[in-house]
């Protein structure tokens, strides 16, 4: 009774404690804001050098480049992450999202909706996803991102969720249990789907190659393309200099061939844009953990 009643109030203090910051950082100027962020992820990088060491020699094996270059990728990832954490905790409205984000390409997504089918937006975690997210809900797009529930330690993914809810407009569906009718629900309606394709599907994923390395992928997107009909578009988040940040949307695609291949394609298109910008993905994610278990195990039994 006595343990039960301690871990409450610790989770009690934590929740406090966030929601505490979160205040302080909404009443900062944003500049501010992105360099608070940004040194908080440094201090995290160097607080991490067992994961950083990993994430480093896989910086290396997945993108051929040295040492120092993977180093530097590494700790700019974990800058923007922390960036990321901030900037969404400080925003007050989507409509403050709006006026942070220029949109490119926006008629490939309002193309795709034109058709009455609903839209699977394919994205990944790169550099401030969550804002372009809130952006797009400004404009009055029906976005619900399709998110995998973390345990709610200290009570942080309430406070998360009722960021992303209240604040930014997007509706959640988690990727278990009752998850997928949500998304059929979604797409009858015409409404945008939303798929993070760079996360390790682990033992529900087909194995193919993500930057050259033996990857676990999520084939959700394309079942759910084919049983509706409806297009998917990619869509990435892009940080540019001096403060711009942009949402870019491509070409929608649609596909009627095997599964391996088509997951290829999407694989191939969200390489393109983890290499042109490293430092902006979220290498912490750790997209090729579950074939290292596999190895392992094998090895073990040899």
């Amino acid at each position: 009774m006595s343990f039960a009643r301690d871990r409450r109030s610790k989770i009690n203090f934590s929740a406090k404690l966030l929601r505490a910051f979160i205040v302080f950082i909404k009443k900062l100027p944003r500049g501010f804001v992105v360099k608070l962020g940004s040194f908080f992820g440094t201090v995290l990088w160097l607080f991490s050098s067992k994961r950083v060491s990993r994430l480093e020699s896989r910086c290396v094996s997945s993108l051929g480049v040295e040492v120092a270059l993977s180093r530097k990728i590494i700790r700019d990832s974990y800058a923007n992450m922390g960036r990321v954490f901030c900037e969404f905790f400080s925003l007050e409205s989507r409509e403050e999202a709006a006026e942070l984000i220029t949109i490119i390409g926006e008629e490939h997504l309002s193309g795709a909706l034109e058709k009455g089918r609903g839209a699977i937006i394919m994205t990944a975690h790169l550099a401030n996803w969550e804002i372009s997210a809130a952006a797009m809900c400004c404009r009055g797009y029906p976005l619900n991102v399709i998110y995998t529930p973390q345990r709610n330690t200290a009570g942080v993914e309430d406070i998360f969720r009722e960021q992303r809810e209240k604040i930014c407009g997007m509706g959640l569906i988690p990727s278990q249990g009752a998850g997928m009718k949500e998304a059929f629900k979604v797409l009858k309606r015409g409404e945008i789907l939303c798929i993070l394709q760079d996360l390790d599907a682990r033992g529900d994923g087909v194995i193919t190659e993500f930057l050259g390395l033996p990857a676990s992928v999520h084939t959700g997107l394309i079942k759910l393309s084919r049983r509706f009909n409806c297009p998917i578009v990619p869509a990435r988040a892009v940080r540019g200099k001096k403060g711009k940040n942009f949402l870019f949307f491509y070409p929608p695609l649609l596909f009627d061939g095997d599964m391996e291949k088509s997951l290829s394609i999407c694989n191939n298109i969200v390489e393109s844009w983890v290499r042109e910008h490293p430092g902006q993905w979220m290498w912490i994610l750790d997209r090729w953990g579950s074939m290292d278990n596999v190895a392992r195990h094998r090895s073990g039994n040899q």
